[in-house]
């Protein structure tokens, strides 16, 4: 798995944006979780990595991976 995070109140990316990326990263069979309720980190698998960064390019990419 990779994982991306975004702050949840965060102007650059609306709220409906993380649902939105939440449902899609379940559907590439990963899933999410939010943090101290300040932050979201979504996790998928390692094939989808570019895929992710085409589509939500504002996301940051965390440095490690299990």
């Amino acid at each position: 798995m990779i994982s991306f995070r975004a702050e949840l109140f965060s102007k650059a990316i609306p709220m409906s944006d993380l649902d939105e990326i939440g449902l899609y990263a379940q559907s590439l069979g990963g899933y999410f979780e939010v943090h101290r309720g300040w932050e979201v980190e979504f996790y998928v698998p390692q094939e989808y990595r570019d895929f992710i960064l085409l589509k939500y390019p504002k996301l940051e990419e965390v440095a490690y991976v299990y």
